[in-house]
């Protein structure tokens, strides 16, 4: 059952297989944590280390099943280059294992395949390295999520990311900002929505995202009152990636896939720009 849920990465067989494998495990585990004396000291502790893996594991995957279950999804589906696609994306028939299970994870989480995946798919090799950076700028916790998606948010509408942004809006409720706060972004500096700290982390992301880079000193030593290195370089690298983000999909025509339809979506500083 567990190989079959590995390959087919569908929830309720992941789900399924790992609650039986949980019936024998457990038990398994309890039984032998109390029946430990005929074991050397190194036995135990291997034993009770090994036995505890074969319960953390799964309950670790079922939670994160859980938690992508609970995750906004996308209200309807967009056809495969019906925005622009400057190249035609790969579409769901390929054959590239890892290909496939990029698209049912994002399919998971997201409730469809995001429109950067299917152009970067032609490339599975350089697909995979970029996933691995956003796998491990999503996974780090030494900034809050909050301030990660506001950084995020700001360097999106300094770098003009239509796409982003429509993604980003759709995300927003997740990292704990509100519509009311999405709101507020284009003229961040002058709300009460955010406090102080927020400003100055929306002021790096926008020093980040100029061309060339704007970050003061003044500006720096602020940040640095307020965060260590490893905040610092959580936060300049959700603005990077932003940005990276930004340039590859703008040159691949890529704009809105409708993630966020029917809610408010954030535009870019460019659009303010022109209108004022």
């Amino acid at each position: 059952m567990l190989l079959a849920a590995s390959i087919r990465l569908e929830r309720r067989w992941v789900v399924i297989s790992l609650v039986a494998f949980l019936a024998f495990s457990l038990p398994h585990t309890i039984w032998h944590l109390f029946n430990l004396e005929p074991y050397s000291t190194a036995n135990a502790i291997a034993n009770v280390v090994t036995l505890a893996a074969t319960v953390l594991l799964p309950l670790g995957v079922l939670y994160l099943v859980w938690r992508e279950s609970a995750a906004p999804r996308k209200p309807a589906r967009a056809e495969p280059g019906s925005n622009g696609f400057r190249i035609e994306g790969v579409p769901d028939s390929t054959r590239n294992p890892i290909t496939r299970i990029s698209y049912a994870i994002s399919r998971r989480r997201y409730g469809d395949v995001v429109e950067p995946m299917r152009v970067y798919a032609h490339n599975p090799a350089v697909m995979t390295g970029y996933a691995m950076h956003e796998l491990a700028a999503e996974r780090a916790t030494h900034a809050s999520e909050r301030l990660k998606h506001l950084a995020a948010m700001r360097a999106a509408m300094v770098a003009g990311c239509e796409w982003c942004l429509d993604f980003g809006s759709f995300l927003s409720k997740g990292h704990g900002v509100t519509e009311d706060e999405m709101r507020e972004l284009p003229h961040y500096r002058d709300s009460d929505a955010f406090d102080e700290t927020e400003k100055l982390v929306m002021d790096f992301a926008t020093g980040i995202s100029r061309s060339p880079v704007e970050v003061s000193d003044e500006l720096f030593a602020m940040l640095r009152e307020r965060f260590d290195e490893a905040q610092l370089v959580e936060l300049a690298d959700i603005a990077a990636l932003e940005n990276y983000r930004a340039r590859f999909n703008w040159a691949f025509g890529l704009e809105g896939q409708g993630f966020s339809e029917g809610a408010y979506c954030v535009p870019p500083e460019a659009r303010i720009t022109a209108k004022a």
